[in-house]
């Protein structure tokens, strides 16, 4: 047989209450702050309290051992807490708070709005002045996501250093478009949990190539007369181009610009389509005006790409003006005029095979087209006052004015 006794004031010494708390983690100033003291044994509720010192201004301990508020001025707070349980059994701990001065602030990275790449890749990508606002310490995790993942994949952020990042964007050689990379970064040092994720994104042009600007032969310079201020003139540019063979067909814009007024009146340039296009205008005044056409593709400039091409030439308006040769040709001869039932032409050989022959009435309506031809039946002409052009390749070289009468 076995006698126990059992000691009741042995069993109270070992629950006598014992704050585990060590240390406290540090505050900021205008961020709340909340901590949970601990403890072991004591019987029944156990209640805590300050016993001496201070804590942080606007802080407080509760009844259940939370420190809790918002401390508004720095510094190191000692104090010494008190837990008791229900039997009167207690315990003491002198603990400390450091308050920080440093106020954490947004997230801030800096990347262009809109990045521009040819469907050929990896491109790099980098986000520089990444900052939580205290210092260049960082402990930031990045993420980046695409909108359109058969257009273009992003990789893994890499950390540079403390304040840049760089991952690789890597568009679909098949394709263009337009998407939008999303961001998000998170400083895990801020206590601020509002302010400590930063989301942003930019958009992503994917292009495939790097535009060239429009082509297109010189124009020579144009003269006329005010004795064909009736009658609408013509100007042919050809060798047109939107520059760019490898991308398929871009469309082409033309305009025109004059360096002084009242020289030429209705002054247009018509394109639309294929190699050759022209320019018209009606005689206005006596002298000279310099004329710039402009041609802009449908391309853009992006990644140092050229979308226009400027030619410049001049137009002289006379007085009077008769069939004048622009160039080296100086016997054309066209005849007769008036003209019944043929019109003759005389080109020199070298012109013979290689010129394009516009018959233009005076509205600047074409109405016909020749080449390699010495004679022209005008039974198909309505009678009237036409203009005849001769060009080549290297652009006009002559015209007259012609009447065809039945």
């Amino acid at each position: 047989n076995y006698f126990v006794m059992v000691s009741e004031q042995n069993d109270t010494l070992k629950l006598i209450p014992e704050v585990t708390t060590s240390i406290m983690p540090n505050g900021y100033v205008g961020y709340r702050y909340t901590e949970q003291l601990t403890n072991l044994f004591g019987i029944g509720v156990t209640t805590w309290s300050l016993v001496s010192g201070s804590l942080p201004d606007s802080m407080s301990l509760a009844a259940d051992g939370t420190i809790s508020g918002t401390a508004m001025k720095a510094g190191t707070y000692i104090f010494t807490v008190q837990i008791t349980d229900s039997k009167g059994s207690s315990a003491t701990k002198t603990l400390s708070i450091q308050i920080l001065s440093v106020n954490p602030k947004l997230l801030f990275v800096h990347v262009d709005d809109t990045i521009i790449i040819r469907n050929s890749g990896p491109h790099l990508i980098v986000l520089n002045n990444v900052t939580n606002g205290n210092d260049s310490a960082q402990n930031c995790t990045v993420k980046v996501m695409s909108a359109n993942d058969s257009l273009i994949s992003v990789d893994t952020p890499v950390k540079i250093n403390a304040t840049t990042y760089s991952f690789h964007i890597t568009p679909d050689s098949n394709q263009i478009g337009n998407t939008t990379v999303f961001f998000t970064i998170t400083d895990h040092t801020n206590p601020d949990t509002v302010n400590n994720t930063f989301s942003a994104g930019f958009n992503v042009t994917v292009i495939p190539l790097i535009n060239k600007a429009p082509t297109c032969n010189p124009i020579p310079n144009d003269t006329t007369g005010m004795n064909y201020s009736s009658v609408k003139q013509v100007i042919t540019f050809t060798g047109v181009n939107d520059g760019n063979d490898d991308n398929g067909a871009e469309t082409i814009d033309v305009t025109l610009a004059s360096s002084k007024s009242g020289i030429v009146r209705a002054l247009t340039a018509i394109y639309t389509s294929g190699t050759t296009g022209t320019i018209t205008f009606y005689p206005l005044g006596v002298g000279t005006t310099d004329i710039t056409l402009k041609l802009k593709n449908s391309g853009d400039t992006a990644l140092g790409g050229n979308d226009s091409l400027l030619i410049s030439f001049s137009i002289t308006v006379l007085s009077t003006y008769t069939d004048v040769q622009t160039n080296k040709f100086n016997d054309i001869q066209i005849y007769p005029n008036p003209a019944n039932n043929v019109l003759y032409l005389e080109l020199p050989e070298e012109l013979k095979t290689s010129c394009t022959i516009s018959i233009i009435d005076i509205l600047g309506i074409k109405e016909a087209e020749y080449s390699n031809i010495s004679e022209i039946n005008t039974q198909n002409f309505v009678s009237g006052n036409y203009l005849v052009v001769i060009s080549n390749n290297e652009g006009f070289i002559y015209k007259t004015l012609i009447r065809i009468q039945k």
